[in-house]
């Protein structure tokens, strides 16, 4: 699967005040700047009924259209999911003129075509300010990090472009009963369902959560021997996740209150934050597991929630005493 990060931070201009979790934020504000500047039928409140639904920049993001059609359903979704996430983990709520606020985007698959115009968009001037108060400030680029170059990304020297290999599942041929000692910490709200939501961390939930979550993203904007692995080996995979005991259990549950600015109503988030150690994962689970690092798992993925960091080891034996190792991904840390 393509990859690209945009990591970026902002610049308060004056003193006022943001809300705590700026993802939803972030995510409204790059819409806004891409519906503007793509829209041809601003009067319409959806995208469903426009010709161009399939080529323009806004909608590819925000209202993505599936060739998969009842294929959805096999992974348990009703709709497309989006091909980007948002990164923010600063919560502090007061700025002063010149505090900064540092924040990334990721975009997967045929989205990475669109890192120049995102890149654009997020340069303009936001007249309406930010949050509520409508604080002004200036966003500036620091790094893109991007498996394909796809065409000249804007710059004016002040920051760098970095190459990567693509996102990808490992596609082991055979288990090979290697077992791995996971340690995952929850950086943002995470909300996994479980028929409702699970209030309590529960190793089943997440194990559907994460399947969901990659093989969705890779059905829909990976490539298609990794699309048809997935679907090869999916019942061996939720077959192993049954062998995987929790070890240790340090999440906590978290309400956070957010408001959409578009539809004018007010949700409140709920889900996990914290850490939990897991025993026992199946080595054919670990790419996955790293996959999620990057896409996030659970609801609310889009605007950051569900964003975690893995330490792993090998389960100890005889011969073998390795020491936690942090997992490497592509995600930047802001």
């Amino acid at each position: 699967m393509e990859f690209a990060e945009i990591a970026a931070h902002w610049t308060a201009k004056s003193e006022g005040v943001l809300p705590s979790y700026k993802g939803a934020m972030l995510r409204g504000v790059l819409g806004y700047a891409l519906r503007k500047g793509h829209c041809t039928k601003p009067w319409e409140t959806m995208c469903t009924s426009c010709e161009r639904q399939g080529v323009c920049g806004y909608a590819r993001l925000y209202e993505p259209v599936s060739s998969m059609g009842d294929g959805l359903t096999e992974f348990g979704m009703h709709d497309p999911m989006r091909s980007f996430v948002v990164n923010s983990l600063n919560h502090r709520t007061r700025f002063q003129e010149g505090d900064r606020w540092d924040f990334s985007i990721c975009l997967f698959g045929p989205a990475v075509s669109q890192v120049p115009d995102v890149i654009a968009v997020l340069c303009l001037p936001t007249p309406t300010g930010l949050g509520f108060e409508g604080l002004q400030g200036l966003i500036q680029i620091d790094a893109v990090t991007i498996s394909s170059p796809v065409q000249e990304i804007p710059s004016d020297g002040t920051f760098r472009v970095t190459v990567v290999p693509a996102l990808k599942v490992g596609m082991p041929n055979q288990d090979g009963g290697v077992r791995w000692s996971v340690r995952m910490d929850f950086l943002s709200v995470t909300s996994l369902k479980n028929g409702g939501k699970s209030s309590t961390f529960e190793v089943k939930v997440l194990g559907r959560a994460l399947l969901r979550r990659a093989f969705g993203m890779i059905a829909l904007y990976g490539s298609e021997d990794q699309s048809n692995w997935i679907r090869t080996h999916r019942h061996e995979l939720e077959a192993s996740w049954g062998s995987v005991w929790v070890d240790r259990d340090e999440t906590r549950w978290r309400r956070w209150g957010r408001t959409s600015s578009r539809q004018q109503r007010s949700y409140e988030v709920e889900g996990l934050i914290g850490r939990v150690q897991i025993r026992n994962v199946p080595e054919m689970w670990l790419s996955l597991l790293r996959l999620c690092e990057v896409l996030h798992v659970g609801k609310g993925a889009t605007f950051g929630l569900g964003r975690f960091k893995l330490s792993v080891k090998r389960e100890p034996t005889i011969d073998n005493h390795d020491a936690f190792v942090v997992g490497e991904t592509h995600a930047g840390s802001s």
